[in-house]
């Protein structure tokens, strides 16, 4: 008889051991879920506010924008005063801040591409521009071109390839 309790017991104890570990596994699955989840929030929060950092350039963009700038793909006008060469070179260092998080893969290089390789198109397209990112100072700017596909044997694309570019890019929105 003792036996018997012993073992009817010890049932109970693999069932009871056995709800347990389900209980575990379930729980592990909803914690990775929700981890999952809680990144692509994350990351969504975090583009969101990079997007808010890029809108204080708002103006210096407006110049350089596809559709209606008046810097985009000229050779004479650019930034002229000692503010307007400052606001460029914030600018570009915020670009060379995204290149570092891209280095340390906190950002993806697809979502960045999608987002703000127009704006560096458009940075590449204007004469005067061009002359302040030629500087050796921009060596982060110039290793974010790189990454962009942006140099190619060692020199910045071309004025024609960026004016081709956003032909291309204007024909592509009418």
């Amino acid at each position: 008889m003792y036996e018997q309790s012993w073992f009817i017991r010890m049932e109970y104890v693999i069932i009871i051991a056995s709800i347990s570990a389900m209980a575990a596994a379930g729980g592990l699955i909803f914690n990775a879920y929700e981890r999952h989840r809680e990144s692509k929030i994350v990351r969504g929060t975090f583009w969101l506010e990079l997007e808010k950092m890029f809108q204080h350039y708002d103006p210096l963009y407006l110049h350089l924008r596809f559709q209606g700038g008046d810097w985009i793909c000229k050779d004479n006008v650019g930034p002229s005063t000692k503010e307007g060469i400052a606001q460029l070179c914030d600018y570009l260092g915020l670009f060379e801040h995204c290149y570092i998080l891209l280095k340390q893969n906190i950002i993806d290089l697809d979502t960045f591409q999608g987002i703000y390789k127009t704006r560096i198109i458009g940075l590449l397209s204007n004469k005067i521009i061009r002359k302040e990112i030629s500087n050796k100072k921009w060596e982060t700017f110039h290793e974010l071109l790189r990454k962009l596909g942006l140099i190619t044997y060692g020199d910045i694309i071309s004025i024609d390839e960026c004016r081709e570019y956003v032909s291309h890019r204007t024909t592509e929105f009418k």
